[in-house]
């Protein structure tokens, strides 16, 4: 992989966690859509955005986002190598 994708992936994670240590949920949620975004096309790491966006749904009671993100975090992990959303 790119050092340069890898080191926005994990600074993207970084900050979201950063962000949900403060409870700043708008700035959780910024960086994990960057991570989300840059991890498109690796179903793991792509979960993983999705994984995190559950729990910060879960830290903002949002219930509706963490039901959401369960069927989400599925599909990564099955169609993130063969299809991608263009745009």
């Amino acid at each position: 992989m790119n050092t340069r994708l890898q080191q926005a992936i994990d600074q993207a994670f970084a900050e979201a966690r950063t962000a949900m240590q403060l409870r700043d949920i708008a700035v959780a949620y910024r960086w994990l859509e960057r991570a989300h975004v840059l991890t498109q096309r690796m179903p793991l790491a792509h979960a993983k955005a999705h994984w995190w966006m559950l729990r910060v749904g879960w830290l903002d009671r949002d219930w509706r986002e963490v039901a959401g993100q369960v069927p989400r975090i599925f599909a990564a992990l099955v169609f993130s190598r063969i299809w991608v959303p263009v745009g």
